[in-house]
């Protein structure tokens, strides 16, 4: 696991939660030679480490991190530090799992899907980590040979950039498929994000919508990734792949 901010704690939680995985490491600057029981507090997740009988130490690299050894990194960190640790574990010939919520990422993934095909593994590039958001890129991509155009708003707090990555990725999809679309962000207040696509065919529309009100979504998606990809190859763009 890289980064143990607001989304990298619970899905670390989630992970000692599970009994189907396991956690082999931590990196996180800020927390470099913590116990992890420390760094999670008195939580339930600290009591599920004590109770593995594993003391783990958060890293200060991802390199170190993984020297334990793992099947698939998970990367929640910042686009310039997430393309240096996806490149890392894929030298290492581990799986990667980069969650591309910020922008700046995308313009390396060409060497990123060349390094994975010669390991012969995967780096999924994640700009939301939702199924429900997966769900709503399948539906674009197959409502676009139908639809005349497409609007794409997106909702967030006041000093969220704009747009959302989601909403840029899924205009992307939209665009690839020759569908005409815009893009509009309506900022306001409170932390409450969603996107909403409203598909035009004439004098008809279809409206549907994606709304994220906590980050339980993320973790849920995340360990659904993490089961689903190792014995894949090369890039997988988004989450449809998982579903």
């Amino acid at each position: 696991m890289a980064g143990m901010g607001g989304l990298g704690t619970p899905i670390v939680q989630a992970v000692l939660h599970d009994p189907g995985l396991r956690l082999t490491g931590v990196a996180s600057r800020s927390r470099a030679g913590m116990p992890l029981t420390a760094a999670l507090g008195a939580g339930s997740g600290a009591e599920a480490v004590r109770g593995s009988g594993i003391e783990l130490r958060i890293s200060a690299d991802t390199e170190t991190a993984l020297r334990a050894g793992a099947d698939v990194l998970v990367d929640v960190t910042t686009p310039r530090a997430g393309i240096a640790h996806a490149t890392a574990a894929l030298d290492q010939g581990v799986n990667v799992l980069l969650a591309a919520t910020s922008a700046g990422t995308e313009s390396s993934l060409g060497a990123l899907e060349a390094l994975a095909r010669t390991r012969g593994k995967a780096l999924a590039w994640v700009p939301n980590l939702s199924l429900t958001c997966a769900l709503l890129e399948r539906s674009l991509a197959g409502a676009a040979p139908w639809a005349d155009r497409v609007e794409l708003i997106d909702h967030a707090g006041p000093h969220v950039h704009a747009p959302l990555h989601t909403t840029a990725s899924l205009a992307g999809i939209c665009r690839a498929a020759g569908l005409p679309t815009e893009v509009r962000s309506i900022r306001e207040g409170g932390r409450y994000s969603a996107v909403r696509a409203v598909l035009h065919r004439g004098a008809e529309s279809l409206e549907l919508q994606h709304a994220t009100p906590d980050s339980e979504a993320y973790v849920t998606g995340a360990l659904h990734a993490v089961r689903q990809l190792p014995g894949r190859n090369g890039l997988l763009r988004g989450m449809t792949w998982a579903l």
